[in-house]
């Protein structure tokens, strides 16, 4: 892995990926910034527009600029299944879940964090027909895909994605659960090391 610390403006940068900050209460995007969005044709402006990201702490989006390589984490069976929402639903108009219910708890304590719309999350876990995914329409996607997930993750298994994927490849974090996955030092080293492989 070859990884390159510099100062350059980014607009003139030539790389795999940028990592830029962005504050909250920012009006106009920073200068630098300003010019990376102009050359990577108003992306970054075009998510702020459509408020699908607020630029609070520890939010993070990405944009997509060429689709060379993808990483996808956290997710597995999952995907091609029903969703369970009904249970962490009723959890959070409760305020409280069955200890037995991992993921009802988890998102109880989402639900009530500063900032956190219990409504909302409701009204999106009972949302009619959400959304799946079927094995034909992930087939189309032909780049270079690495798939990671924890041992431990309520996602289940990831095979069967990794089996709709043609260009995957599975790496799977040890004694790690799902939200643990993003802080993953193994998931950070597997990820940079794929996205800047030659």
């Amino acid at each position: 892995m070859k990884v390159a610390i510099a100062t350059k403006r980014l607009d003139e940068v030539a790389a795999d990926a940028v990592v830029a900050g962005l504050y909250a209460d920012e009006k106009t995007l920073p200068d630098a910034l300003a010019r990376f969005d102009r050359a990577a044709g108003g992306q970054v402006r075009r998510v702020l527009e459509a408020e699908r990201f607020k630029a609070k702490g520890g939010q993070v989006t990405h944009l997509h600029a060429n689709g060379r390589r993808l990483v996808v984490a956290g997710v597995g069976e999952n995907l091609f299944q029903p969703p369970e929402t009904e249970e962490m639903a009723a959890a959070i108009e409760r305020g409280s879940a069955d200890p037995t219910h991992g993921r009802a708890k988890l998102f109880v304590q989402f639900a009530t964090r500063n900032g956190n719309d219990p409504e909302a999350l409701v009204a999106m876990l009972r949302r009619p027909n959400p959304r799946r995914h079927d094995p034909a329409t992930l087939a189309r996607i032909t780049c270079p895909t690495l798939v990671i997930i924890g041992d431990q993750d309520h996602a289940g298994s990831a095979k069967p994605l990794v089996d709709a994927l043609p260009g995957a490849t599975l790496v799977v974090l040890r004694n790690t659960e799902h939200f643990g996955t993003p802080k993953s030092i193994g998931f950070i080293d597997a990820a940079l090391d794929f996205l800047l492989a030659d």
